[in-house]
């Protein structure tokens, strides 16, 4: 007790006098304010303990009885799916007993003719009004007699598949599919658009489409039931689908499938057309390969963190569970389609299901904590004040003295060491006050002398410290530099003894058979060639050399000027219009933003790019392509070609100079191993890159990213 009171002395040491009186003083408010402190917070935690628990043993009564009525409402959901599915499985398979009547009926009347198109393509179709379906012939299919009564039959089916798209919300197209790579579909298509659009393949091979083969794989013959894809990319403009289908058997013989499509907006529309009362749930439709069939738009932001093993614990789940994603608690509950491998599953924050009573609970504990801290506050303050009544007389007239000591001390903590304090009558204050004043004169002197002192310090040990790093620099720069230097001066030697040696040594083979006559006459011409053809690639070498020496020693410095890279480049690559065997189509977009360049370097760089691309392309009919455009405030020109590519291996050295790619394949080909080289010299002085995407046998992409001006200023923004 003796050491706290000490302790407490201190902290109040500004208000109180060191005097026996001013002890007794303290240990009576201290006496009296602990106890109302203890009695204060342990009442006040066991209001909130009580609460709390209150409030923890609702939240979990309350959670069971909303998880309940949400599988209750997901299981009722499963049903409904389940009876849509069911409905479009007896309509198709409505439209497989029609059809199989109508083909074993050989009397029936043809009620019109076809009014088939053929386009350049060599397919045929026929062009319908607005209620009707229309029909389709691969380019593959010989048109016969047969054929064509078989599809004019089909018309009778026309009626029953108007009134199952109209009347079913969820069924998107239904349409009958010969052997013969023959259709009629409702709603019609407009073939040609398709076709043009890149959906539809004019020589297509029915019989080879997934919903095709799933319906005629089935063993079932005599009661087949009807198949169901999983979700694909459909052959028309409406994207992802998923078939029921189910095959025609005529005579025992398979002769074509009956078949619905879903898309996925019928799909959010008709079967997932639900809300739930809280705003972030959602519901996703999974099938038996973990893949989402169909999901509502509030699970966008979750998607990401369905990876395959929490997709596969979820589909492997009978019981609702709670999990950790994206960041929070959620409860994820499960109900399977039946009839199907599919599994409805519902994704509920546990936030949104107990935020209501956390609400409650925390105005309550808050309204309790405010009325118990009003009253304690209210109690305290009553008695502190009868306490310091009671004491202020006693020990008004001492304190004096000691607030003027401490006002000196204050200041001198403050750094003001030429404050003095009043000389007080008091005997007790009067030696203490001038022994003050003394001591502050001699600190003020002393502080103004370690001040200089330091100051001279720091004078001195910034300029060392800036002459040590200026020489550590320079010393660090020349080494890398003689480093690099000896580097490349043994690789440059390696490579030009290597590339000198075979033509030089393939000239002095033919020039000395053609001086000893070992070579008739008449082939001299062949052979003067080939050496002209060997020198001519040593001249070539050398300037290329010289070309990477200069750019790698930038004796002749780059001339950076703000360019319109849209005139630019249609410039540039307008000196490939004239030449016959011109094969680049270009594609340069309009407004580019400006770039800092060199534009005689950069036509280098894209000129060599350009000519390994014609150079190295196996196949003379297939084009060049070139595309410069600005994404992300950078500028790309991207080349691609169709020729012998590059393999993986090989692409993290082809930027190394002297280096080809695997000379066994292209020894024909004329190079030295420089041009990539000088390429990456020159986009790198642009503060850009160069990548390089290829697959053998198939051709290469070459990319150059350079930072427009738009670029450099938010650059020097942040900097």
């Amino acid at each position: 007790m003796k050491k706290l009171l000490n302790n407490l002395y201190k902290k109040c040491e500004r208000f109180f006098p060191k005097t026996y009186r001013a002890h007794i003083l303290l240990s009576f408010l201290f006496l009296s304010f602990i106890p109302l402190l203890i009695v204060g917070v342990y009442t006040y935690h066991g209001v909130q303990r009580v609460v709390i628990n209150t409030s923890s043993d609702i939240q979990q009564a309350i959670i069971k009885d909303i998880i309940q009525l949400h599988q209750s409402h997901l299981n009722t959901q499963a049903g409904l799916i389940q009876q849509k599915i069911e409905e479009a499985k007896k309509k198709v398979l409505i439209g497989r007993r029609m059809a199989e009547d109508i083909f074993l009926n050989n009397n029936l009347p043809i009620e019109s003719e076809l009014n088939l198109i053929k386009e350049k393509e060599g397919y045929y179709w026929t062009k319908p009004s607005q209620y009707e379906s229309n029909v389709i012939i691969s380019s593959r299919t010989k048109v016969t007699e047969s054929l064509l009564e078989d599809l004019s039959k089909t018309a009778y089916l026309e009626t029953f598949f108007r009134e199952t798209v109209s009347s079913t919300s969820h069924i998107a197209a239904m349409y009958i599919i010969l052997a013969d790579s023959a259709s009629r579909i409702y709603p019609p298509l407009d073939f040609p658009q398709e076709i043009k659009d890149g959906y539809f393949k004019p020589d297509i091979d029915f019989t080879k489409e997934l919903f095709y083969k799933i319906a005629v794989d089935s063993n079932e013959n005599e009661a087949p039931a009807v198949s169901i894809t999983d979700l694909y990319q459909d052959i028309t403009h409406r994207n992802r689908v998923f078939t029921l289908s189910t095959p025609l058997i005529v005579n025992d013989k398979k002769i074509g499938i009956i078949g619905v499509d879903i898309t996925i907006p019928s799909v959010l529309n008709h079967i997932l057309n639900f809300k739930f009362r809280e705003k972030d749930a959602y519901a996703v439709l999974m099938n038996e390969n973990l893949k989402f069939i169909a999901y509502q738009k509030e699970a966008m932001n979750d998607l990401n963190f369905f990876t395959f093993d929490f997709r596969e614990t979820i589909y492997n789940s009978e019981k609702p569970f709670t999990s950790i994603l994206n960041n929070e608690e959620k409860y994820i509950l499960i109900s399977p389609i039946k009839g199907t491998t599919w599994k409805l599953i519902y994704v509920i924050p546990k936030r949104e299901i107990i935020s209501a009573v956390t609400e409650i609970t925390n105005e309550h504990i808050e309204a309790n904590s405010n009325q118990f801290y009003q009253q304690y506050t209210s109690f305290v303050v009553i008695i502190f004040i009868i306490i310091l009544i009671l004491t202020f007389r006693l020990w008004q007239y001492a304190i004096k003295p000691l607030q003027h000591l401490l006002f000196g001390i204050q200041a001198l903590t403050a750094g003001k060491l030429n404050t003095t304090i009043m000389v007080d009558n008091l005997k007790e204050f009067k030696a203490v006050s001038q022994a003050f004043n003394r001591m502050t004169v001699a600190l003020n002197h002393l502080m103004n002398e370690y001040i200089d002192l330091t100051n001279d310090l720091e004078k001195k040990v910034k300029e060392r410290t800036k002459q040590l790093e200026l020489a550590n620099q320079s010393l660090s720069e020349k080494n890398a530099l003689l480093k690099s230097i000896d580097e490349s001066r043994r690789e440059l030697f390696s490579n030009i003894s290597h590339d000198l040696k075979t033509p030089i040594t393939i000239c002095i083979g033919y020039l000395e058979a053609i001086k000893d006559k070992m070579i008739p006459e008449e082939k001299i011409d062949i052979y003067l060639n080939k050496i002209y053809r060997h020198l001519n690639s040593l001249q070539h070498l050398s300037r290329g050399l010289l070309e990477l020496s200069t750019i790698e020693s930038k004796k002749n410095s780059y001339n950076f000027q703000l360019t319109n890279p849209t005139e630019y480049f249609r410039n540039l690559l307008s000196h490939y219009d004239g030449n016959k065997a011109n094969r680049l189509h270009t594609m340069v977009e309009d407004s580019l933003s400006p770039i800092m360049a060199d534009p005689e370097y950069l036509k280098r760089a894209i000129y060599n790019l350009i000519d390994n691309a014609i150079k190295y392309s196996s196949n003379d009919d297939l084009p060049v392509e070139i595309k410069v455009f600005e994404e992300n405030d950078h500028l790309f020109f991207e080349i691609k070609d169709y020729g012998i590519g590059i393999p993986e291996t090989e692409i993290p050295f082809i930027f190394e100079r002297f280096y080809r790619v695997d000379k066994s394949r292209n020894s024909t080909i004329p190079g030295n191993g420089l041009g990539l080289a000088i390429v990456k010299e020159i986009v790198e002085e642009h503060r850009g890159k160069i990548k390089v995407k290829s697959e053998l046998n198939k051709g290469s992409v070459f990319t150059i990213s350079l930072p427009t001006e738009k670029m450099k200023k938010l650059e020097s923004k942040k900097n």
